[in-house]
């Protein structure tokens, strides 16, 4: 049973949330556990009921303890194993270090923005605001990774730098937009921080046994609020891919099997409401291709956090991510693909939708999704996905996806 002090925590995790809709989806949490024989414990607060009943959740965790650290986008062992290619002087890994090493957002030199204590994206009222946090996100991140390649401290003090200062700073993301906003520039941040506590031994400014003000209350106050709704299409996968990071970091069993179930049960925003299992077509297919490879992109990132805590995302439903990209990859090299007017992501009208065919705006394939999937998939697991292949092949390193090139590659 979810007695009061349940309740408490789960409107804690979820602050925006109507009390009342929280208790009514509680209660619909016990009933709809009890159909399909499933243990409260293994679920979050809110069970959406899908349109084959309430599905198992795989992968999902009992205990505080049972995080993995680091264990964002990056184990121990990926960190260790890009510094070891790149001390050993091994390409590519070498050429790809010089791009990303040259970049100002990698240097310790960087110059951070004044931080803001309210930051928005697409607010209605304030416009955006939030330029300044991602390009100092950017920065954090990549700090965090020169320091652990090169072992200069001043990498991991420019880091913690950015880091502390927005965490003791910044109250409120928002904005029509603002789930974007946190699963980009919040995750960079989110994942510098990972590496700098438990690579490093960074301790957060602000942090006392009393309830810190800095960083991870920035990240449970200001960033989690943001993404508790995860909507649909790129929206829904971008909240779901920032949720399971933060519950990582926060090291929140309710919020990250809330996120797990989202992925794997969500018509709207989750895998099937991002591929279609019969085909491989993209929910924005026919809205453009930039979205259609940025929902490909979020599943992957989404999927690698939850690898380095020993789930398997990236494999679900027979590897239907790695068919979403092999049908973007053949549509994107002049193939022929199918396509379903009526499989279009949930509100379509909100964006000209529902589209009658593949939209050819921005028509292109995309080096840093490419980069995760063909990594994994072909080098990792050793698929075969040709159209995968030759899209990454056609695609090289630039100073925007070097980081990614540096961090995937097997």
């Amino acid at each position: 049973m979810i007695d009061g002090y349940e309740m408490r925590r789960i409107y804690r995790c979820f602050p925006g949330l109507n009390v009342a809709r929280i208790v009514i989806s509680a209660l619909s949490v016990i009933f709809a556990a009890a159909l399909a024989g499933l243990s409260t414990a293994q679920i979050g607060p809110l069970f959406p009921i899908t349109a084959s009943g309430a599905a198992p959740v795989k992968f999902t965790k009992i205990n505080n303890y049972d995080f993995q650290h680091p264990g964002i986008l990056h184990s121990h062992d990926d960190l260790e194993r890009i510094r070891e290619k790149v001390v050993s002087n091994t390409e590519p890994w070498k050429s790809y270090f010089t791009i990303f090493s040259n970049l100002t957002s990698a240097s310790y030199n960087y110059v951070m923005t004044t931080p803001r204590q309210n930051v928005s994206r697409n607010s209605i009222t304030q416009g955006t605001t939030n330029s300044g946090f991602e390009r100092d996100a950017t920065a954090a991140y990549h700090n965090a990774l020169m320091w652990y390649i090169t072992r200069d401290e001043r990498h991991a003090n420019k880091s913690a730098e950015i880091l502390n200062l927005w965490g003791i700073t910044l109250k409120i993301y928002d904005g029509l937009d603002a789930n974007l906003g946190v699963a980009e520039g919040g995750m960079r941040m989110v994942n510098a921080a990972e590496i700098l506590r438990h690579e490093y031994g960074w301790v957060e400014t602000g942090m006392k046994w009393q309830g810190t003000s800095g960083f991870s209350g920035m990240v449970y106050r200001a960033l989690a609020p943001a993404v508790t709704a995860p909507g649909q299409a790129n929206y829904g996968m971008a909240s779901i891919l920032a949720l399971l990071g933060i519950a990582v970091y926060l090291e929140d069993v309710v919020m990250y099997n809330y996120a797990l179930n989202e992925y794997q049960n969500g018509v709207c925003g989750g895998l099937v409401g991002t591929v279609n299992p019969t085909t491989g077509q993209n929910s924005e297919s026919g809205r453009d291709q930039g979205h259609a490879w940025g929902g490909i992109g979020n599943l992957a990132i989404a999927s690698q956090t939850v690898l380095n805590q020993g789930g398997d995302l990236y494999g679900l439903q027979d590897d239907l991510m790695l068919k979403g990209t092999e049908y973007l990859s053949k549509f994107n090299l002049n193939g022929t693909v199918p396509y379903d007017p009526k499989y279009a992501r949930c509100e379509s009208i909100l964006v000209g939708g529902p589209w009658p065919e593949n939209s050819r705006i921005n028509q292109r394939v995309e080096a840093w999704v490419l980069t995760m999937v063909y990594n994994h998939f072909i080098k990792l697991k050793r698929r075969t996905a040709r159209w995968t292949e030759k899209a990454f092949n056609s695609v090289s390193v630039s100073a925007d996806t070097a980081v990614y090139y540096l961090a995937f590659t097997r």
